[in-house]
């Protein structure tokens, strides 16, 4: 909807409908086998949602832009299909997870295109947390508590010449779990742990990347020809495949 010459709001709504069944068989044929248990268990979800977005978006210059807006979605629920000591029924079954998300920033750009600049400030809140954790045996997922992922982004382009570009772009990440207080322990200890105000994992706190590129011609066919030199960096993260704050899996 164009509000004004300058303003316009935009948004959208989803309903989905979910349903997911099936049947976990698990058997013991041999006295020996220690790690599971005999098990028929029928397994079945249904769910509905409502995710919507909406947001505006200011023309404030021919080339200069902001903008905002609020969305919600989901992630599917399922089922784990794990094998246990124990026959764990519905305990198999895990609930969707939610997300609540904020966005908003500036696009712009200068001097016919040569000079471009965008800054993007987000913030997500994931509710129903799906944590993907070790339980002694196998790993499985199961719903905890929230996350939220917050931050600002930013790109900056520039063209000195009609050949060349360079550019540079970053990100910063304030990562925290709001509640996480039955996470999965650290190795070879029982029980569970809070880590309520850590980091998620794969939740770098910086990254970024810069590059040079050249743009050349070949003949007067249409043909081109690049030459270009990236750069990456990432601050260190956790990239354990267990949502438990091990020291021994941080990547530098």
């Amino acid at each position: 909807v164009h509000v004004t010459d300058t303003l316009s709001a935009t948004g959208g709504i989803r309903w989905t409908r979910d349903a997911k069944d099936g049947v976990f068989a698990q058997r013991r044929f041999n006295a020996a086998e220690l790690l599971h248990s005999d098990e028929t268990t029928p397994l079945a979800i249904t769910h509905r949602k409502v995710t919507w977005r909406g947001g505006l978006h200011w023309q404030v210059l021919p080339r200069v832009m902001l903008y905002g807006f609020y969305s919600t979605g989901f992630t599917s629920g399922g089922f784990n299909n794990t094998q246990s000591t124990t026959a764990l029924g519905q305990a198999r079954v895990f609930q969707p997870e939610t997300v609540s998300n904020w966005e908003g920033g500036v696009k712009s750009s200068f001097l016919d295109g040569a000079v471009l600049a965008n800054v993007n400030l987000f913030r997500s809140t994931l509710d129903d947390y799906q944590s993907r954790g070790f339980n002694g045996i196998a790993y499985t997922i199961r719903n905890v508590g929230a996350l939220r992922q917050q931050g600002v982004e930013g790109e900056f382009r520039v063209r000195p010449v009609r050949p060349v570009t360079l550019g540079v772009a970053g990100t910063y990440l304030d990562s925290e779990f709001l509640d996480f207080r039955n996470a999965p322990n650290l190795p070879a200890f029982t029980g569970t742990q809070d880590l309520t105000g850590k980091r998620s994992t794969f939740s770098p706190k910086w990254q970024g990347n810069a590059y040079a590129q050249y743009d050349g011609a070949i003949g007067g066919r249409g043909l081109t020809w690049l030459a270009r030199f990236d750069i990456q960096f990432r601050s260190s993260a956790n990239i354990g495949s267990d949502d438990n704050a091990d020291p021994d899996t941080v990547q530098s």
